[in-house]
């Protein structure tokens, strides 16, 4: 957190130069005041034997007689196992030293100390991996347990400690420490080096909670953003009782009875002070807890914004960001009808330097949304411009046709030369969803923008893109390609994308046709929701399934757009309430706002979204299976059951699940921020208060009121811990995948280890953050 922000604002142009890295507030600041019981050395640091190298890793010993990892940033050739140049890099760098098998469970916490000393590089970084051979393998399948990536500052020594209370540790076979060889930026050189001089095992008091809904104890959990007078307002934790206050100024200005609370997910004890309206600073403060900062202003989310929008300036692709990266990815290239073009331009899908196109398009939008909920000129004026990097990409993305540019995994910065081996290869399709999503953000920007030329430019690609979307939609509907963030789409899912498209572009132009799509995608988006109540042990209705048959029903995971139904229907409904069948769209919404209402108690204190209700026989739907979990072997299915029935039962075949069932790719923050944009849209519709406050909470879970009592903003609040950046480096604002349950259970687990995908930053993440700002028509 920064003391003055404005004064930091200021001195970055209001971030056309990156803000600098906080010193306070960070997770890492707690960890180091913890004094270590017992240690060990692991691995030694200051000689060769023992250690082996990995891949083009070279060891030696530095001058000061320390281990030393000596690495190339480019290699003439990628991997064997790299099937062409979509999402690959060079390789792995690195070293390791074997373990006889050891049983470190006695010990909690890794210490490292080392130092890049990498020529060029902006943001240095190294993996340190644990190998496990006992009764929980490491690494496992999925290559997501045992690594945690560190981000370093070059030229400077750095003390990593990393908290290891739930890693298997009974039968360790060894430590290694790899980084990934991913090319030169603007001013990389030619190596990398880190140097080690310790590797030791720790043993603290207690280390941070990682898994599970209940807190540590002593420590509460509130918005660290803090709150609008109107908000409510609590903090939450574990075993107290008795009286809190709230001081300022050494005066208590509040004080009430800690209140008990039984939910479905355990007993918490809830300090709620939603009567205190006063706007300042306090302190909150409880026997048996540490005292807490709590603000009180009329606009809570205005900070988080700013930084948001840092966050997506220094993922901006193809700009040189100050000390970030250089002009990258100048050779990623295109091909259509014998012709090429350049894919650069919006905003890097993620620390990986992957691109997206409807990602970027969909993060202008929201930007572009929010920009007129800003009160403050130069926030209004800096999403507007923003707004504009995004858009401007996702009109080049057009080859014509309905063609067009829509995405390419990179995982490594390129040389800019175009025609040799490490250029990358764009994605070009005509899938029709892409395409009414696109025709949507461009009659948003028809709609808010001021230059009169783009308008007419945004109107006319517009209509364009829609047209062709619907063409190839009535010529028959094929799956998008796999790989891309659209590929779990469902038909329910897609008609909602079109008839909010048709909505848009009937609000730019009035004309009837428009209207009509729009209605008739709504029947079938009307079709798939359930209405009736289900005979269930503990019925729940209006949530949609996948398709018309009701089969299945709709999840998602990782990418979420459950937010397009409530867009659909609730634009509609403003846009034509005489319309015949305007009572329907408005019963569909009215049943989605009493269902999010169901759900959300299940999660209560901390009033994360549940990601839904699941089926156990969903997993003998080959296609929808498919296509909602990539790298899902044959083997998965018995892991649905199981995930299923570990949420709370509805029925014999049906339960509630506060996580999505998943395997490789996990993180949830997209998910229940898209959903909250679903509950601000239907409560603004239904001027249901009660669902601003649910989607409230979504945002309010992102900044600490979560059972691990961190922010997941990076520089936001208190307690932010270092997340999977990677290549562009830490960035004020970055924010992760999200939260992940653990193994086959429903219970939040988000250890300290930085790694894809739960702690990777997503600008899809920060996109869902900003519309559901949006959506809430918060004062910023």
């Amino acid at each position: 957190m920064y003391r003055n922000l404005d004064a930091y604002l200021r001195d970055t142009l209001y971030i056309h130069q990156p803000l600098p890295l906080p010193e306070e507030g960070r997770l890492e600041e707690a960890l180091a005041q913890k004094i270590p019981l017992e240690r060990r050395a692991i691995a030694p640091a200051h000689a060769l034997e023992g250690w082996r190298e990995l891949g083009a890793g070279k060891l030696t010993i530095s001058p000061a007689g320390n281990i030393t990892l000596t690495s190339p940033t480019v290699l003439p050739q990628f991997p064997p196992e790299a099937r062409d140049t979509h999402h690959t890099h060079y390789g792995v760098s690195g070293i390791r030293y074997d373990l006889p098998g050891e049983d470190l469970r006695a010990y909690n916490r890794l210490c490292v100390t080392l130092r890049a000393q990498c020529d060029g590089h902006r943001a240095p970084h190294l993996h340190i991996q644990f190998y496990n051979e006992g009764e929980i393998p490491l690494p496992d399948k999925f290559d997501r347990e045992g690594t945690h990536q560190v981000n370093l500052k070059n030229g400077e020594w750095t003390r990593i400690l990393w908290e290891i209370p739930d890693l298997p540790r009974d039968k360790v076979t060894g430590i290694a420490f790899f980084n990934l060889i991913a090319g030169r930026d603007t001013t990389s050189g030619e190596y990398t080096r880190y140097e080690i001089a310790d590797v030791s095992i720790q043993r603290v008091e207690r280390c941070e909670h990682t898994r599970g809904w209940q807190p540590n104890p002593g420590q509460l959990c509130a918005s660290f953003s803090g709150y609008a007078p109107e908000d409510e307002k609590i903090a939450i934790g574990t075993g107290l009782q008795g009286q809190f206050q709230l001081r300022r100024k050494n005066e208590t200005v509040y004080s009430a009875p800690i209140r008990i609370e039984h939910t479905p997910i355990g007993t918490f004890s809830v300090l709620d002070f939603t009567p205190l309206r006063a706007e300042g600073d306090y302190e909150l403060i409880a026997e048996g807890a540490q005292p807490l900062r709590v603000r009180v202003r009329a606009n809570p989310w205005r900070d988080s914004a700013w930084k948001a929008l840092n966050f997506l300036f220094c993922e901006r692709c193809g700009y040189p960001v100050p000390g970030r990266h250089g002009m990258c990815h100048t050779d990623i290239v295109a091909s259509f009808e014998g012709k090429h073009k350049l894919y650069l331009g919006g905003w890097h899908d993620a620390a990986d330097l992957s691109q997206q196109t409807l990602q970027s398009a969909e993060i202008a939008q929201a930007l572009l949304l929010l920009s007129a909920n800003a009160a403050e000129s130069a926030l209004q004026k800096r999403l507007g411009e923003e707004a504009l990097w995004g858009l401007e990409f996702t009109l080049r993305s057009r080859l014509g046709k309905g063609f067009r540019m829509s995405s390419a995994g990179i995982t490594r910065w390129t040389d800019g030369l175009v025609g040799n081996m490490d250029d990358g290869l764009a994605r070009v399709h005509d899938q029709p969803f892409d395409n009414y999503l696109c025709a949507a953000v461009e009659a948003c920007a028809y709609e808010t923008l001021g230059d009169e030329g783009l308008r007419q430019a945004c109107l006319r690609a517009a209509r364009e893109d829609y047209a062709f979307a619907k063409a190839r939609y009535e010529a028959g509907l094929e799956p998008p390609p796999p790989w891309e963030h659209s590929f779990m789409t469902s038909p329910a899912l897609f008609h909602a994308a079109a008839g909010y498209s048709a909505a848009k572009l009937y609000s730019a132009t009035g004309r009837e046709a428009y209207l009509q799509d729009a209605a008739a995608h709504a029947e079938y988006v009307l079709r798939c929701q359930q209405t009736a109540w289900p005979a269930w042990d503990i019925p729940i209705r209006g949530f949609f399934y996948r398709d018309d048959t009701h089969r299945v029903i709709q999840h998602f995971n990782h990418q979420s757009r459950e937010h397009l139904f409530m867009q659909c229907l609730t634009e509609l409904y403003a846009l034509a309430p005489e319309h015949p069948r305007a009572n329907a769209w408005y019963e569909a919404i009215r049943l989605y706002g009493e269902y999010v209402r169901a759900i959300a108690g299940h999660t209560m204190p901390f009033g994360m979204l549940p990601s839904g209700i699941y089926g156990i026989h969903e997993a003998e739907d080959e296609e929808s299976f498919r296509r909602q979990h990539l790298m899902a072997g044959e083997e998965e299915r018995a892991h649905f059951t199981a995930q299923c029935r570990a949420g709370k039962r509805l029925s014999e075949t049906h339960y509630l699940r506060a996580f999505p069932v998943w395997f490789s790719f996990r993180g949830n923050a997209a998910v229940m921020l898209s959903a909250g944009v679903g509950a601000a849209l239907a409560g603004r519709t239904l001027e249901d208060p009660a669902l601003k406050t649910i989607a409230t909470r979504q945002l309010q879970f992102m900044v600490g009121r979560n059972p691990f009592a961190q922010s997941l903003v990076y520089g936001e609040g208190d307690r932010y811990a270092a997340q999977y950046a990677v290549h562009p480096g830490e960035m004020v604002g970055e924010m992760p995948v999200g939260m992940q349950s653990f193994g086959d259970t429903d219970e939040p687990y988000w250890p300290q280890a930085a790694n894809a995908t739960y702690k990777e930053v997503w600008t899809s993440t920060v996109g869902r953050y900003l519309l559901l700002l949006s959506a809430l028509e918060v004062d910023l």
